[in-house]
């Protein structure tokens, strides 16, 4: 099957041999790096397939459909306090941004555990911050602090924010 190249536009984006069985993929995890995921995490999971796909014209390449990880899958993966990375390169970059421009207020997408907000309200504590992850576990970080844990995006269409973070995220 032939589809439409999300990246370039172009009519290029032809479904490859490589499929992915994600309840393989959960179990390869266990094995190869020592993930524990709940029998439950794992039925979620069973029968789910995705196929790669890549595009004759820039190269581009996705598994279709993507699947969103549940909030089992997220509880599972986070138990281990290093899953989130605190310190990134990207951070000080921002923080320049953030000053240069006179940010006011900051959505965080794809927060995790909130490190950078956490950080920014440190070193600017005049700034609104919101978060949002898909994790529901990822609002437990954030405590008593000022920073907003947003859970539903529909429920905050319309916030105008002054920037807008997307960290590692896929």
């Amino acid at each position: 099957m032939i589809r439409i190249c999300p990246n370039c536009g172009e009519n290029t984006y032809v479904e490859q041999e490589q499929t992915v069985d994600l309840s393989k993929t959960l179990k390869q995890w266990e094995v190869e790096i020592g993930a524990k995921f709940q029998p439950e995490t794992l039925s979620e999971y069973e029968g789910k397939h995705s196929q790669l796909y890549k595009c004759s014209s820039c190269n581009f390449g996705a598994f279709i459909p993507a699947h969103a990880g549940t909030a089992n899958f997220y509880n599972d993966i986070t138990v281990d306090s290093d899953y989130y990375v605190h310190e990134k390169w990207e951070f000080k970059k921002t923080f320049k941004l953030i000053k240069k421009y006179n940010i006011q207020n900051i959505l965080d997408y794809g927060c995790g555990g909130g490190s950078f907000l956490k950080q920014v309200l440190q070193k600017f504590p005049h700034i609104a911050l919101d978060g949002f992850d898909q994790n529901p576990q990822a609002n437990l970080a954030f405590g008593n602090s000022a920073i907003g844990f947003v859970n539903d995006l529909k429920k905050h269409q319309g916030k105008k924010y002054d920037m807008l973070t997307a960290f590692q995220i896929l």
